[in-house]
């Protein structure tokens, strides 16, 4: 079988790993190695310890070489603390390779740094600000045709990405939340001293982990925002979320939320909502029915209607 996202394979392979099913799971990695650019380095690892496994050691370690003879890299800690790949910590070549690894990681680290692409309306002179946080493995590139059309709606739009380095050479994420919320800070700053925001007017919109941060930062009260527009944000669970509602210490901001019914995180996703309604803030769950964790096809649409939910409030 085909994927055309990452993330369908990365849940396909985890059905057949719980099932013992190994052997069907690597003939999919290895078939969609070339498929999924952007997470080459995750492709790789997924790989890697597929085959570590299996007890194929040498096969696992020779699919990180040529993962890193091509750019890719990984934290030291991701090799030697990955119980998956326990069989490879006793082989000659193993620490070489972990080493190398760290360089690579340190290497893509020190040269990576925020950008931002801003969208201005045509026409006026003052517009609110959507802040659009990329998802993991991505970059503004990729991200910008999903988002462009919120101009057309009378919205300032700045497409960030983020300064942390990811796995496959070219991408980024957010899994730092206090530096996230550093170059959000940064960002918005800068752009208030290039142009007018309407009314001081700033939203976060985000997909994926993008969109968890926007979440997460504004539930957490570490960002004040307007509101928020989550497109498949990353929700396995809603623990944080919970005990922040629990304690009474949840800031609630209106949410526009859309998640797919195949999506991994639709659980988590309607359980958010459904507590953010019960405490008494403003969430919308746009559910898609059989959308994976991907963004809908009809992004201008959805835009809109989430838009309209923000300045319904604002």
């Amino acid at each position: 079988m085909t994927y055309f996202s990452f993330g369908e394979m990365h849940a396909a392979v985890a059905a057949l790993r719980s099932a013992g099913d190994r052997a069907t799971a690597v003939g999919i990695v290895e078939r969609h190695l070339p498929t999924f650019p952007r997470h080459r380095a995750l492709v790789h690892l997924m790989h890697a310890e597929l085959l570590a496994e299996e007890g194929r050691a040498p096969e696992a370690l020779a699919t990180l070489d040529e993962a890193l003879r091509t750019g890719c890299r990984y934290p030291s800690a991701w090799l030697k603390e990955n119980p998956r790949l326990s069989s490879l910590i006793g082989l000659a070549s193993f620490a070489d390779l972990e080493s190398r690894s760290q360089r690579q990681w340190d290497d893509a680290t020190a040269v990576a740094v925020p950008r931002r692409t801003l969208l201005v309306p045509s026409g006026g002179s003052r517009h609110p600000l959507l802040v659009v946080l990329h998802g993991n493995n991505s970059d503004i590139e990729e991200t910008l045709p999903f988002w462009s059309s919120v101009v057309d709606q009378g919205w300032n739009a700045a497409i960030l990405q983020s300064g942390e380095a990811g796995a496959t050479p070219g991408t980024f994420t957010w899994n730092d939340r206090e530096r996230t919320a550093r170059e959000i800070e940064a960002h918005v700053d800068g752009i208030r001293h290039e142009i007018d925001v309407d009314r001081g007017i700033v939203a976060l919109a985000g997909f994926s982990m993008g969109a968890l941060q926007a979440i997460a930062l504004t539930v957490t009260g570490r960002l004040r925002a307007h509101g928020v527009i989550s497109i498949a944000a990353w929700l396995p669970h809603i623990r944080e979320f919970a005990a922040l509602a629990l304690a009474g210490t949840a800031v609630w901001v209106p949410s526009y939320v859309v998640v797919g019914t195949n999506d991994p995180s639709y659980d988590g996703t309607k359980q958010l909502v459904a507590l953010v309604t019960e405490h008494g803030g403003r969430a919308h769950l746009d559910a898609r029915d059989g959308l994976g964790h991907e963004y809908p096809t009809d992004m201008e649409r959805t835009l809109a209607s989430g838009l309209d939910f923000i300045a319904a409030i604002t």
